[in-house]
């Protein structure tokens, strides 16, 4: 770069500062401070990068002529797609290269175009169509098949170079290998006239776009200026190898560092981390250090690396240059499992098991500065003004929490240098935490926080959970878990590690079972809140079912099983109890025992785990020695196995006399109990068994007022209430109950009026 005189003498502004400088921050900051945005804006950066790409099926340029139309052509549809200003600029297609001639603006080629120029120029040796014997490139081809490279695959290598303050990499690498450029190149090369039909066939292999080079002053590296050096060293553990005579350890090395680096790269385009940067080959360097416990630097060039160890290692350093705005918090964490997201070297020939890393050490290559207005913060962009530069004891500081300790005491979140990151802070009303960004803040507000974990642990401890589960944004989990006293709920809360505050440590159990021991050994709720158990109710004299954690603490009077609360708290009423609906019902010994039944006139047995207190003094283990208790004339085995009728639910049943309770009720046909416990539905009853009722054979008319019609039933059937409205004919049925419109009565019924 050539500066004039003037531009390299001392500047007005100072005697003391050059009118030059390294970055276009220090230039900004040092002249423009009040603007410093506006300034970076409006100076943009000359950055560029190469790329190459193969294509198939072109028809490879026969002259100096045809590959300069060729590569117009290219650079035309890339220029058009370029998302900055810039230009593109074909270097090589094939085994020719091209150059711009600077003084006449003419397309120049080399390799195998050289000196075959234009049609017509007196300077080129070009006869069209006819093959240069002179040519040092002149290829052999008699079937054709270089000037017509069906599925051969021609190198083509192209310059970027863009004018921008934000540089990526413009959307090439998209756009070449979308299918994109190929389709722009076939319209164009269509559209032209007169059209390039060497590029109708020709399409871009997608795996074949690599990028070679770079000059980009916003990629940060080890000569940057402004940028962050983030070092660390690793190991590694491989597989299956045999290293003592695979490779020799240059070789090795190679293949290490390239694949640590892989897994890597991607580090400075993760938005943890980086948001939206640009991964390069400056952003990253690896040094293997030893193989197999072995230091490299006392391997003598030549000598075989002796490593037959499996599973081995080899241990590494490595250095990662960041934008000075990374987020660099956790990114030990991040780099180790990219890591170990490496599955083999080599195609799967060396499967590595495992890798760890150590603490990282971060490095600013720029001072940090307060900065009061657009970060409200200690930053390192290289862009402090002037007057600090002039003062640097005051304003610059090596490490950002000596600049934080001096300018922003008051501030937790000093430090964190990225304003769209996201903070959270506590809303009392609700007793949760909802987030915003950092530059949303105002300069002296200090309840903000930098995860959700500590907002709600430093606000709402006395409800972590609910603070973490409420609000907007989520806690972050450790996922392992630790139990800890709740004593205003008289047990233990369950709680992720991350979620413990520090005093709480002192009160914690591994176990739920330990702390409920520990904390609250005579209460039996502990640790069982989410366990049905069962309650008497004395008002039904039944035990009824319920999730412990809905008792209240001084409810004491809970059980298990429905068993023990029913033997327990109604031990005469056992039966009655364990038969309680949708309780589930106790579990039978299978082993009975007779009971007399005096009003009945015989014995019945009854399973020994539902037989209550007052009735143990009157069981016998035979039904002999009952029914000569008893002194029963009909009590036999066949009285037992008699059917009777009852009342179950809404229909009557059957079962065998044995199977009765003393003192049921019991009946001796279904007429009798539907009569008895269903007057007024007694023909739905009737129909539910399956042997129905006994029928008179004499019909009753009875009405359905909502369908206007009479039917006919038997008189057996009739409930209590139809008695009333039930008429021997239809006539007299229409007559009585639907008198005010009797014939449309008449009509709709079966039958005749």
């Amino acid at each position: 770069m050539e500066f004039d005189d003037w531009e390299s003498k001392f500047t007005l502004a100072g005697w003391r500062s050059s009118g030059l400088f390294e970055t276009l921050e220090d230039c900004c900051g040092a002249n423009f401070w009040w603007d410093i945005e506006n300034c970076m804006a409006i100076s943009p950066n000359d950055a560029g990068f190469t790329f190459e790409f193969k294509l198939s099926d072109l028809k490879a340029p026969v002259s100096c002529q045809e590959a300069d139309e060729i590569a117009a052509g290219w650079e035309h549809v890339i220029d058009n797609d370029l998302s900055v200003l810039g230009y593109s600029n074909v270097t090589t297609i094939g085994c020719a290269s091209l150059t711009k001639n600077v003084e006449t603006g003419m397309t120049e080629c080399g390799g195998c175009l050289a000196n075959l120029g234009y049609v017509g120029t007196t300077d080129s040796i070009f006869t069209e169509g006819i093959s240069q014997p002179n040519s040092p490139w002149n290829l052999d081809d008699p079937d054709g098949i270089y000037h017509h490279a069906h599925k051969v695959l021609t190198l083509v290598t192209v310059d970027i170079r863009v004018f921008s303050y934000e540089c990526k990499d413009a959307g090439i690498q998209s756009f070449v290998t979308s299918g994109r450029f190929t389709l722009a190149i076939y319209e164009w090369s269509r559209s032209r006239g007169p059209p390039i039909e060497q590029l109708w066939l020709a399409e871009v292999d997608r795996s074949s776009f690599v990028q070679t080079s770079s000059f980009n002053p916003f990629i940060v590296s080890a000569s940057s200026q402004v940028g962050l050096e983030i070092t660390s060293v690793g190991k590694c553990e491989v597989q299956n190898v045999n290293w003592a005579s695979d490779l020799s350890p240059e070789s090795l090395t190679l293949i290490i560092e390239n694949t640590t680096k892989t897994a890597l790269y991607s580090l400075s385009e993760d938005d943890r981390i980086v948001t939206g940067g640009m991964a390069v080959e400056q952003s990253l360097v690896i040094e293997v250090t030893k193989v197999c416990e072995q230091e490299l630097d006392s391997i003598q060039e030549g000598d075989p690396l002796h490593c037959s160890e499996d599973p081995s290692t080899f241990d590494f350093k490595v250095s990662l240059y960041l934008p000075y705005y990374a987020d660099t918090h956790g990114l030990s964490g991040i780099m180790e499992d990219q890591l170990n997201n490496i599955t083999s070297f080599q195609e799967a020939e060396y499967p590595i098991s495992s890798c760890s890393l150590g603490d990282i050490e971060v490095f600013s290559f720029a001072p940090y500065y307060p900065d009061w207005f657009a970060f409200k913060s200690c930053i390192n962009d290289g862009r402090q003004p002037q007057y600090m530069r002039d003062r640097p004891d005051g304003y610059l500081f090596d490490d950002i929490k000596d600049c934080c300790k001096t300018h922003f005491y008051w501030d937790p979140s000093c430090g964190f240098v990225n304003p769209s990151r996201t903070w959270y802070y506590p809303k009392y009303d609700e007793a949760t935490c909802y987030e915003k960004k950092l530059s949303e803040f105002d300069l002296y507000d200090t309840e903000k926080y930098a995860t959700k974990n500590a907002c709600c642990l430093e606000k709402f401890s006395n409800n972590i959970l609910n603070c973490c589960n409420d609000g907007e944004g989520d806690c972050e989990l450790e996922g392992t878990s630790l139990y800890i006293p709740d004593w205003t709920a008289r047990g233990c809360q369950e709680r992720d590690t991350g979620l413990v505050l520090e005093w709480e440590n002192d009160w914690t159990s591994t176990t739920m079972e330990e702390c409920c021991e520990k904390y609250f050994k005579n209460d039996i709720k502990c640790g069982r809140s989410d366990q049905i158990i069962y309650a008497p109710d004395y008002s039904s004299l039944n035990c009824k079912s319920n999730l412990l954690s809905e008792f209240e603490a001084w409810e004491e009077e809970i059980y298990d099983t429905l068993y023990a609360c029913c033997t327990d708290r109604f031990p005469n009423s056992i039966t009655s109890c364990c038969e309680t609906t949708g309780e589930g019902g106790c579990p039978l010994s299978g082993i009975v025992q007779w009971l007399p039944d005096w009003a009945n006139d015989h014995c019945y047995e009854k399973d020994t785990n539902l037989i209550e207190e007052w009735e143990w003094r009157w069981a016998f283990k035979t039904l002999d020695a009952c029914c000569v208790f008893a002194l029963s004339r009909g009590c036999n085995k066949r009285e037992l196995m008699s059917l009777k009728y009852y009342a179950n639910d809404n229909i009557c049943d059957v079962k065998a006399i044995s199977e009765f309770r003393a003192m049921e009720e019991r009946f001796n046909s279904l007429e009798d109990c539907c009569r008895a416990k269903f007057p007024q539905n007694i023909s739905d009853c009737c129909e539910a068994a399956d042997n129905g009722c006994s029928l008179s054979g004499n019909h009753k008319f009875i009405p359905i007022w909502m369908d206007q019609i009479c039917y006919t039933k038997d008189e057996n059937l009739l409930a209590d209430w139809e008695k009333a409205f039930a008429k021997d004919t239809l006539r007299e049925c229409c007559n009585h109950n639907m008198h005010y419109n009797v014939e449309l009565c008449c009509e709709n019924s079966e039958g005749s009026c």
